[in-house]
């Protein structure tokens, strides 16, 4: 009777496409571990798996890669939780009597969660699955265990960390690479945020760090950017600073390098 069931249920198996996408895609199938075959090579033949079923399996994870390759290796932020250190049917041999044998490997690195192998528990185009979640857990509890729990909700509760340990804004400078010596020349600032109400400041330094000039950035609504207006009296090579009035608003300043020389009469770079 039990036989019977076994038969009918693998049957059943065998018609389902779902099962079949669930059929391994690395090396599997073989004599030894150091010799084992891909499902997806001809020359791999598993005696009592029907050739649609491996067709449709091998089919279904190169749409899987194919549509990855589009995306340009593009895709979703996976957070895997992965059961590892229990016994699990890794790969599999054909026995002397002609059936096909499932085999586990002794090494704690080489185990699952019991039913799925660790190598297939994290995306395939992972070089490593260093950056998944381990568990000590078995398949079919994985989901009732509290650190599984906590982790989980660590990863829905994701916070912006920008907003608490990384600039609130970040700014975007455009300032001259060259001015002559008396000449105003401006300096145009925009927000990330696109923010019209950030209190900015621009300063120009020497290279001893002795202030030359400052000013305050003003919102000009019809450039859509901060804009102030600088002047260096004096040939040389200083550094130009954006940054916020007030420091605890966490925006990161910018910084340029801003060369002053004369040009002789002639109305471009000296160094054209």
């Amino acid at each position: 009777m039990t036989v019977g069931i076994i038969s009918r249920s693998s049957g059943l198996a065998r018609s389902m496409p779902s099962v079949a996408e669930l059929l391994p895609m690395y090396r599997s199938f073989g004599t030894t571990p150091d010799h084992l075959g891909k499902l997806s090579d001809p020359s791999v033949v598993v005696p009592g798996l029907p050739a649609v079923v491996r067709d449709h399996a091998v089919a279904f994870h190169r749409e899987l890669s194919e549509a990855f390759a589009r995306n340009g290796g593009e895709g979703p932020s996976y957070h895997p939780l992965i059961g590892h250190l229990q016994p699990t049917d890794w790969w599999a041999t054909l026995a002397a009597d002609g059936t096909v044998k499932t085999r586990r490997f002794d090494t704690l690195d080489r185990r699952g969660d019991g039913t799925v192998p660790r190598v297939s528990a994290s995306p395939p185009e992972w070089r490593d699955d260093s950056s998944a979640s381990f568990f000590a857990a078995q398949h079919a509890s994985l989901q009732e265990t509290a650190d599984v729990h906590s982790q989980l909700l660590g990863v829905l509760t994701s916070q912006p960390k920008r907003e608490f340990m990384s600039a609130a804004d970040e700014l975007a400078v455009d300032t001259p690479e060259w001015v002559e010596p008396g000449q105003p020349w401006d300096v145009l600032v925009e927000s990330k945020e696109a923010n019209d109400r950030l209190m900015l400041d621009v300063n120009v330094t020497d290279d001893r760090g002795a202030e030359i000039d400052t000013a305050t950035l003003r919102w000009n609504p019809d450039l859509g950017r901060y804009r102030a207006q600088l002047t260096v009296p004096l040939s040389g090579t200083f550094q130009v600073t954006v940054k916020p009035h007030n420091l605890a608003d966490g925006i990161a300043a910018v910084r340029d390098v801003l060369l002053c020389a004369a040009s002789d009469g002639h109305d471009e770079d000296p160094d054209g």
